[in-house]
């Protein structure tokens, strides 16, 4: 009897868990029973680095409540900005994550002074990606 063996590599585009079987065919053309089901998942991968749209790095604005807007990255589910008045972003005086596919954040009034942000996208399984460059502006409301 001759025996052969074959593979197949679907072209899956799509992230989750996926299962399959099979049955073999004699050459008579009887088909067999269905092996065990197997499954396998494919992971999202970790979203890169967004870019940020606005407050444009080294601006100055008149308004205490700007708009925070940043690009939409692949594998981003979710994003979480920083807002700080320190560069290290070592206790974020705004720390907020979006809801799924919100690319714009608009804090409360924010006091004059020089501001710090950044933003990291977060794939549908949680896991962060790297953050953004950091940002620098302005606010000066004081005629």
């Amino acid at each position: 009897p001759e025996l052969s063996t074959y593979s197949h590599k679907p072209p899956f585009t799509q992230t989750g868990v996926f299962y399959w079987r099979v049955r073999a065919r004699d050459v008579a053309g009887n088909w067999g029973a269905w092996s065990a089901v197997r499954s396998y998942t494919i992971l999202p991968l970790i979203p890169a680095a967004p870019a940020l749209a606005s407050p444009v790095n080294g601006s100055t604005t008149t308004d205490s409540t700007p708009e925070f807007a940043w690009v939409a990255i692949a594998y981003g589910n979710t994003y979480q900005i920083q807002i700080d008045t320190i560069s290290t972003f070592a206790s974020p005086d705004i720390d907020w994550i979006s809801g799924v596919g919100v690319l714009i954040y608009t804090p409360g009034d924010l006091p004059d002074g020089r501001y710090y942000w950044r933003v990291r996208a977060i794939n549908s399984l949680g896991e962060v990606g790297a953050w953004s460059v950091g940002f620098t502006f302005m606010v000066d409301t004081i005629p």
